[in-house]
């Protein structure tokens, strides 16, 4: 895949993955904080909502590494496919997703150490 096909790729993948994450945000979200899921899971658990976040992409990583290795051990994509119980594009979209999620927790730590006064980390 040349550069230019990779672009047009990737542009389409991250307007998906921005329309499952508006459309999943609704109901994970309940009040208009598309990251409320990740906060109550994190006051749940009593760990910090980065962690929900990659504990809840875990699961996506998993299967994304369950396709590879069958797609290694079979050679054949339906084959990988099969051998998950969604399409391995939705879990790419979905590790997306919570990497997005995990920035915007990023930032909004960054934004109250600047409110607060505390040093910010340098993007």
């Amino acid at each position: 895949m040349n550069l230019k096909a990779f672009a047009a790729s990737a542009d389409v993948l991250l307007a998906e993955a921005r329309r499952v994450v508006e459309t999943k945000g609704v109901e994970y979200a309940r009040s208009g904080d598309v990251l409320a899921n990740l906060r109550r899971g994190s006051t749940s658990l009593g760990v910090e909502a980065e962690s929900v976040a990659m504990i809840y992409a875990s699961k996506h990583w998993d299967s994304l590494l369950l396709f590879i290795k069958t797609l290694q051990e079979k050679k054949d994509l339906a084959e990988a496919e099969k051998a998950l119980m969604e399409p391995a594009k939705g879990r790419i979209l979905d590790l997306i997703n919570y990497l997005l999620f995990v920035n915007a927790l990023i930032e909004e730590r960054q934004q109250m150490h600047a409110l607060m006064g505390a040093p910010v980390v340098k993007k």
